[in-house]
């Protein structure tokens, strides 16, 4: 039952982020008609009239946080740009040792900050895509690791009963290392010799993102009705650090 999971660094990229998105479950790439489509499914920014802005913020067990923000704006009538940030972690929990368990005085932080971009354009009336670019980077105490993340999106709408189907991958990259100097070893004194033994620098595993793959498809069954709006959303999810995951959700607009 504990197949595939913890085996990636950064495992907040598969949060869901926004209130709306959370009520589906975390299921939104064949919906993705607000500024939070950056976080799900980067085509879905062309569905958004205008300028959009959205901000995020979350709070997890041990006084984690989660902060998140959106911006997406048009470039003209087919193509839209969007930015996103990040920031997931926590901060002065205490340095303790086997004589100080409730620690020293000391503190450090962990924290997991993303900056990106996305473009996204609309190749027909039923067909757009999206593509982001984002900066992770993953901090720890005196250790960090640092890289470039893709994600990619489709979404298609034929045009009947308000069906939209969703395609995304998420979290393209090269694999990720920690270093600095929380792993530098001092080198001891030689008791025989009295002279100093070289540092040493520890070499961190390598891991990745965690890799997401998403389908989704969405239609209003009340497509047509004035009055009112029943959004129903199918959507699988495949992640590389956890079980496949399947989302139904419907949301219901009256006026």
């Amino acid at each position: 039952p504990f197949s595939k999971i913890g085996i990636s660094s950064g495992a907040f990229l598969t949060l869901p982020i926004g209130a709306r998105t959370a009520g589906f479950g975390g299921g939104f790439v064949a919906i993705a008609d607000d500024p939070n489509a950056i976080f799900s499914n980067p085509a879905g920014i062309t569905q958004i009239p205008g300028i959009g802005a959205s901000y995020s913020y979350s709070k997890y067990y041990g006084d984690i946080t989660h902060n998140a923000g959106a911006f997406t704006m048009p470039v003209n009538s087919d193509y839209r740009i969007g930015v996103q940030f990040q920031s997931f972690g926590t901060s002065d929990i205490p340095y303790t040792d086997l004589f100080h368990q409730e620690g020293y005085g000391a503190t450090f932080s962990a924290r997991n900050n993303v900056l990106g971009l996305v473009f996204a354009g609309q190749i027909t009336d039923q067909f757009s895509f999206g593509i982001g670019a984002k900066y992770v980077n993953l901090g720890f105490a005196t250790v960090s690791a640092n890289g470039v993340a893709f994600d990619l999106g489709t979404l298609y709408k034929p045009g009947i009963y308000g069906l939209r189907i969703g395609f995304a991958a998420q979290n393209l990259s090269s694999s990720f290392k920690y270093s600095g100097n929380g792993l530098l070893r001092n080198g001891t004194i030689d008791p025989i010799t009295g002279n100093k033994r070289p540092d040493v620098q520890l070499e961190a595993t390598e891991s990745s993102l965690p890799l997401l793959f998403r389908a989704g498809i969405s239609t209003n069954v009340l497509e047509g009705n004035a009055d009112n709006s029943l959004l129903i959303n199918l959507e699988f999810a495949n992640a590389s650090d956890k079980p496949e995951n399947l989302t139904i959700g419907g949301e219901y607009t009256w006026n």
